[in-house]
């Protein structure tokens, strides 16, 4: 675990944990991972806003499983709250 301070526009710190993740918690971070794909290529096949964050979610929670069993997945945790997710796969190794 390592901690980086951030600043806000009200210029109120906090602190961000940055955690490698097992896989307990694959669609919770799927979901953080895709709400920040909104614009993800492929997204236009999906106007509607609720089923692309559905389609998108299954997706990427797909991908954090795969990032688990072949790579690793990092998190930003503020307040006790994911934040944003890094997934990694290491060369030649998709599965």
């Amino acid at each position: 675990m390592r901690l980086v301070s951030t600043g806000s526009a009200e210029g109120a710190r906090s602190l961000v944990q940055i955690l490698s993740l097992r896989s307990e918690q694959p669609a919770a971070v799927g979901e953080v991972f895709a709400g920040s794909q909104a614009d993800y290529p492929f997204c236009h096949l999906y106007h509607d806003p609720a089923r692309r964050a559905q389609v998108l979610g299954v997706f990427f929670t797909a991908t954090v499983r795969d990032a688990m069993a072949f790579g690793a997945v990092d998190a930003a945790v503020a307040d006790g709250r994911l934040v944003r997710v890094a997934v990694w796969l290491q060369r030649c190794a998709f599965p």
